[in-house]
């Protein structure tokens, strides 16, 4: 199982590293001398000789530095090698293969130093089961929870497996150290304490000294800094030790055990073996939770190391890409489109108004009704008409009378003028009847009602002329445009575009220009040109009144040319005045 981790934890080192080609580990062991451990690529050639510089840089208890040609010299490459040692015993050395021109000779060996710190735990002797520990304690970080829920789980589970008070996490975040996870707790709930910043404090003191720090420190121990350990202990049982956590050869937090003078003496030991373990593994989850902006930013390092040493190719590969960029703005032709709000409108509109003075007794449509030519739509009261309908029929029926009696009588003169009165009566009476015949208000197209709710306006009195409802054709539509007067000069008749309404924004309809009104209009605070389209088909979801955003096809352009061209205007309008 140890052997799997090792594998793992190479494979992932060389696929960060594009500059490696392959990599090798070997572990010393008391008694039975140096043994392979990992390889990656596992079918490289270069296995062997990758083994015996790794054997090499061991026994001679150093840095190996030399020159591997593969089959050519054209294919001569480099192998640096490194003994990782612990307290004055060889744990064990890797080698890895590099690419030529990859970095220099000394950069590389301090690759290869940091790589080892991270390896260094995995092939420290395993005691007190620590194996067993780890493999326990990485269940708590593989779950799908983000990291400070699982720090919490992980710390808590610490705290019982070691029989310490407590175990505090702390990240480095934009190189500033905050407090994730304790045990027993949530660090939300703490990170504003004086307890926090304690505990903050101490592990950016074990970070910066880049070593485990126990406080008290024991006999023997190396002089360190410990004021902010000092400061902490005060606070809890009085025992210390802070652990920096080191993976892919960077700093990446701390973890800090406080515990009694009882606990602290075996377990700090054990301790300090299960957070070197634990490091890769916090490395990697908190990798996975990395923003994807931080991920392009190591994509891009990685693609430009890919090519060369970065401190040397940087400017070279920064203009290069540059130009790139500026040749793909200016050179390479995009489609240019105007967009405009739009409308839809019906082809033509006829408007229902009332045909005489009255008030409205009933009404049988409301707008969005489908209606048929000759369909009654509204119903004036008739009571005044067929009141004077009955005035208008007695007279006539008086002056028939006193012209018949004139008739008898021989009086030519008394005959005419009653005859004169009663035709007149006559016409009265017809036009009140037309008036009748009229107050019942049909539709004289097929069409929907896009305008007029009389429903709530029962019993209103009209005045004749009064618009009382709107029709439009069901099938028969016009797009009207709102051009902005920036936008309006590029515009001709016949020119195509696409509309995309609000009520449906996933079908894009073809529409033709047709005509450009040449007056203004004041919209929301900006002058538009009012632009008519026909559309190539009408849908039977449509209704005049949808409202959507349309663009037109203005020809072709440089991408630079048409973002710009808004602010060349306005700068050659200034100017000009």
């Amino acid at each position: 199982m140890a052997d799997a981790i090792i594998q793992g934890w190479l494979s992932q080192h060389i696929a960060r590293a594009p500059q490696i080609a392959a990599g090798a580990v070997m572990r010393w062991a008391a008694g039975s001398g140096p043994r392979q451990v990992a390889v990656s690529p596992s079918s490289t050639a270069a296995a062997q000789p990758l083994f015996a510089a790794a054997q090499a840089a061991a026994e001679r208890d150093g840095p190996l530095l030399a020159q591997l040609r593969m089959g050519s010299p054209a294919a001569a490459m480099r192998v640096v090698a490194f003994a990782l040692r612990h307290e004055g015993v060889t744990l064990g050395s890797i080698a890895l293969l590099l690419h030529d021109g990859a970095g220099t000779d000394a950069d590389w060996a301090r690759h290869v130093q940091h790589a080892a710190a991270s390896l260094k735990p995995l092939l420290a002797p395993v005691r007190d089961n620590t194996l067993a520990d780890v493999l326990k304690l990485q269940t708590h970080l593989t779950g799908s929870h983000r990291l400070p829920r699982c720090g919490v789980s992980l710390t808590s589970e610490l705290a019982s497996l070691l029989g310490v008070d407590r175990v505090s996490l702390g990240l480095l975040a934009r190189g500033e150290l905050q407090l994730t996870a304790m045990s027993h707790s949530t660090a939300g709930d703490e990170r504003k304490t004086s307890l926090a910043r304690a505990l903050c404090a101490a592990m950016q003191e074990a970070i910066d000294q880049d070593r485990p720090i126990a406080f008290p420190q024991p006999a023997g121990a190396a002089p360190r800094i410990v004021q902010a350990h000092g400061a902490l202990a005060a606070w809890g049982p009085g025992q210390v030790l802070t652990v920096p956590l080191v993976h892919a050869g960077h700093r990446i937090g701390a973890l800090c055990f406080e515990g009694s003078v009882e606990t602290a003496g075996p377990a700090w030991r054990r301790a300090t073996d299960l957070a070197r373990a634990l490091a890769p593994l916090i490395g990697l989850k908190c990798r996975a939770e990395m923003p994807w902006p931080a991920r392009i930013r190591e994509g891009t390092r990685a693609v430009i190391a890919r090519f060369g040493d970065v401190r040397r190719g940087t400017i070279a590969l920064r203009l290069v890409a540059v130009a790139a960029v500026a040749a793909l703005l200016t050179l390479v032709p995009v489609a240019h489109r105007i967009g405009a709000p739009a409308r839809l409108e019906g082809a033509v509109q006829r408007s229902v108004a009332a045909p005489v003075d009255g008030f409205v007794q009933s009404v049988h449509v409301r707008p969005g009704d489908t209606v048929t030519s000759g369909e009654l739509l509204v119903e004036m009261a008739p009571q005044d008409l067929l009141l004077e309908e009955h005035k208008w029929q007695a007279e006539a029926m008086q002056h028939d009378n006193a012209a018949a009696a004139a008739l008898a009588v021989a009086d030519r003169a008394q005959f005419a003028v009653a005859r004169a009165k009663a035709d007149e009566a006559l016409a009265q009476l017809e036009l009140v009847r037309g008036q009748l015949q009229r107050s019942r208000v049909a539709a004289t197209i097929d069409g929907v009602v896009v305008g007029g709710d009389l429903t709530q306006s029962l019993g209103a009195p009209v005045q004749r002329g009064q618009v009382l409802l709107t029709l439009a054709p069901r099938d028969a539509y016009r797009l009207i445009l709102e051009v902005d007067e920036r936008d309006v000069a590029e515009l001709r008749p016949g020119q195509r575009g696409e509309l995309a309404l609000a009520a449906m924004p996933s079908r894009h309809l073809a529409f033709q220009l047709t005509r450009i009104t040449p007056v203004a209009t004041a919209t929301d605070g900006r002058n538009a040109f009012e632009v008519e389209a026909k559309l190539d088909e009408a849908l039977p979801a449509m209704r005049p009144g949808l409202r959507g955003v349309a663009k037109i096809d203005a020809g072709t352009g440089s991408l630079l040319g048409i973002a710009s061209r808004p602010a060349i205007d306005w700068l050659r309008l200034v100017f000009w005045r």
